[in-house]
């Protein structure tokens, strides 16, 4: 893409910006951006803008708004979360460029680590879980979208070690595990062998989970007996003891 040519094609104006996005003409908006066209556009606008630029997709508008912005803020990533595409996409943004996000007021945190949450960036909830007071539903929402993403074990474990406990409860008392389960029975796999694979994939989440809270309140239950024992096994011994100063 050569300047000269686009500069015949585009009127560096903030009507050709969003003309270009409504366009989907990224090499266009990758134009107007270095030309600062960015900064034609109003305060108001500016957000709503730069959210219409994300949905673009494209990894070189992120990096020219990195130069551009003090930080990337919650409200520039309100966009359609469900898609699949979007979702991974700024997930992507997230591992890219977590250091333009400003993690210096708790409120901000909040709002970013609801963002990382919904898309399944567990790697940046672990770093803001140092910085926010999460709720349990928090907690337990936070460890559901590992379970659904990529590497599922390997995300829960970690977020496990770091004190999103797999054996948290929301406030409807659903487990991380019972969300999961739930899912399998009623999600609407995609058909054929993509779909057989992605519910054989939940199930194995499901049954690693099951077995690890198992495990845990297995060996809970034998150190509650253990401990039972030893309080019954001094009680015992001072009771002796008492008796024994009594009869001397």
């Amino acid at each position: 893409m050569k300047d000269k040519k686009m500069t015949k094609e585009y009127d560096i104006t903030a009507e050709s910006l969003k003309g270009c996005i409504r366009k989907y003409d990224r090499d266009g908006v990758c134009y107007l951006l270095k030309k600062d066209a960015l900064n034609l556009i109003s305060q108001e606008e500016r957000t709503s803008v730069i959210q219409q630029m994300i949905l673009l997709r494209d990894m070189r508008l992120i990096h020219l708004l990195a130069g551009q912005l003090d930080f990337f803020t919650a409200d520039m990533f309100e966009i359609d979360l469900n898609n699949r595409l979007n979702n991974d996409f700024v997930s992507e943004v997230l591992d890219k460029y977590e250091k333009k996000f400003d993690f210096s007021d708790e409120q901000v945190c909040e709002r970013i680590f609801t963002l990382a949450r919904i898309v399944g960036n567990t790697k940046l909830c672990r770093l803001l879980m140092k910085k926010t007071s999460p709720s349990e539903d928090a907690i337990v929402e936070t460890l559901y979208q590992a379970s659904i993403g990529k590497d599922a074990k390997e995300q829960i474990l970690a977020l496990d070690q770091a004190g999103y406990h797999i054996n948290a409860r929301n406030s409807a008392e659903e487990t991380v595990a019972s969300l999961l389960k739930k899912r399998i029975s009623k999600y609407a796999y995609p058909s054929g062998k993509k779909g057989i694979q992605m519910r054989r994939a939940d199930q194995n989440t499901l049954q690693f989970l099951e077995d690890t809270a198992s495990y845990r309140e297995d060996s809970k239950k034998s150190r509650m007996k253990l401990l039972g024992g030893s309080l019954a096994g001094i009680i015992v011994i001072a009771l002796l003891s008492v008796a024994v100063c009594w009869y001397t």
